[in-house]
């Protein structure tokens, strides 16, 4: 189970910590991947670094956001007569991953090693 900083008490809140753990594990990754293709860390280091490392702390923050919307109904789509999702939940699912991917308020209380 993640760790949420005291004044991440709601569900939004939870949920924007979570996408911005997972951007800053984005570009955590992207690093390492970098260092990789210009040498400075052996190819089978960033392999091993994905493996156990990148994959199951996405994993983690994913399970984390997906308990959170099954608690907030987010995952329930009623198609309309044109195929799109009628459950604004959706649409509030999209405006807090691109809220919460950008808002850095989050980052002192975001320890990547301890996910």
């Amino acid at each position: 189970m993640i760790k949420f900083p005291k004044n991440c008490n709601t569900n939004d809140n939870k949920m924007k910590f979570l996408y911005r753990a997972l951007e800053l594990l984005r570009l955590e990754h992207n690093e390492e991947g970098r260092k990789a293709r210009e040498g400075t860390i052996p190819m089978k280091q960033f392999r091993n670094y994905q493996e156990n490392s990148w994959k199951p702390k996405s994993k983690k923050i994913a399970n984390e956001l997906n308990q959170i919307k099954e608690i907030e109904d987010m995952f329930r789509s009623m198609p309309d007569e044109n195929g799109k999702p009628t459950n604004p939940k959706l649409i509030e699912v999209c405006q807090l991953k691109i809220e919460g991917k950008q808002e850095t308020k989050w980052d002192k209380d975001i320890k990547l090693e301890t996910i």
